[in-house]
């Protein structure tokens, strides 16, 4: 960091991965930490897909029961909502989170990827509810004018 940037580890707050020491050994503490944040991410993916089949399960149910046209427009357009705020946090955090965390395993110098993780980490709160605004007409009308 000191030879690219001109600043000291020391004196800033950073989070990553040091899998490799000075003299080119293993840390093998960090590699256990990174088990367990790839471990974490597995599970939480996992629960994502599942609820996501779900919801799915259970909306083809009620399009198909003979709720009105009003009810069944609005379920799908709740379920495409729902469908685009997963992949939001996917793309923008479960990724980038996972290539932060997995560059440095393979001792890559991944430094050119700090400033666009920071900015996609900073654009998530505006783009999660953009989904809601597009798909719902009644959250879109009013707001857009669409």
């Amino acid at each position: 960091m000191f030879n690219k940037s001109n600043l000291n580890f020391a004196d800033f707050a950073s989070i990553g991965g040091v899998y490799y020491q000075t003299d080119n050994s293993v840390n093998w503490r960090s590699i256990s930490g990174y088990s367990c944040f790839v471990s974490i991410m597995v599970i939480a993916f996992i629960i994502i897909v599942v609820a996501g089949w779900k919801s799915w399960k259970i909306v083809s149910k009620l399009l198909e029961h003979g709720e009105s046209d009003f009810s069944r427009k609005l379920q799908m357009q709740l379920y495409k909502a729902l469908v685009a705020q997963t992949i939001i946090p996917v793309t923008l955090l479960f990724i980038p989170f996972g290539v932060l965390f997995t560059i440095p395993l393979f001792n890559v110098d991944w430094q050119f990827l700090n400033h666009i993780i920071v900015w996609i980490f900073a654009f998530y709160p505006v783009i999660d509810p953009l989904p809601i605004i597009y798909f719902v007409d009644y959250y879109r009308i009013p707001v857009i004018g669409l």
